[in-house]
């Protein structure tokens, strides 16, 4: 019992020098590929994006601690997820239909004052998390907000004294009517 507690505390110094070289070399390789496919890898998420980082983050720790996973495998296979990821994003820019299948439509949730239940339900988002992204922005009062919607991240558009006839930002967010919009002017 004590040898197999010692052994699952502590393998040998070959293992752990193993490791130590590993992650040596895969730190500063993980993060040039990353700098060179761009900061998409690793902000402004959407679901393949938040796919590859996850990916990276488990061939990475493969890598590191088992010794099956030789360094050359792991590099490669980050490097052709990272490939995939750059070359997706470049054909959204350039095909719509590649772009209207990889990303979300913006979604509104909160209009006017109220909650759309059929909205939340489907985006699976219940009102507490939009309440407390309001608190967040800095906002006291629903009554203080015009519009909530949804695109991966809860975006807080605020009742302003300026003019609403100026849209251009909703005019793509499902829910989101130039009707209501001519209304609240």
């Amino acid at each position: 019992m004590l040898e197999i507690l010692s052994t699952a505390l502590f393998g040998n110094w070959e293992s752990v020098l193993r490791i130590v070289v590993s992650a040596l070399v895969m730190y500063p390789i993980i993060i040039l590929s990353i700098r060179l496919s761009g900061k998409r890898s690793t902000s402004q998420m959407n679901g393949f994006d938040w796919i590859v980082t996850v990916a990276l983050g488990s061939i990475t720790g493969s890598a590191i601690l088992l010794k099956n996973v030789p360094i050359v495998d792991a590099l490669t296979a980050s490097s052709v997820l990272l490939l995939m990821q750059w070359s997706l994003t470049k054909g959204t820019r350039h095909s719509q239909t590649i772009a209207d299948i990889v990303k979300s439509e913006p979604r509104m949730l909160f209009s006017e004052g109220e909650f759309l239940d059929r909205a939340l339900s489907d985006e699976r988002v219940h009102k507490s998390e939009i309440i407390a992204a309001i608190r967040t922005a800095g906002y006291a009062s629903l009554s203080q907000i015009k519009w909530v919607e949804t695109d991966a991240k809860l975006s807080i558009i605020p009742k302003t004294p300026k003019s609403t006839s100026d849209n251009t930002a909703v005019e793509k967010v499902v829910g989101y009517s130039v009707r209501n919009a001519r209304e609240a002017a």
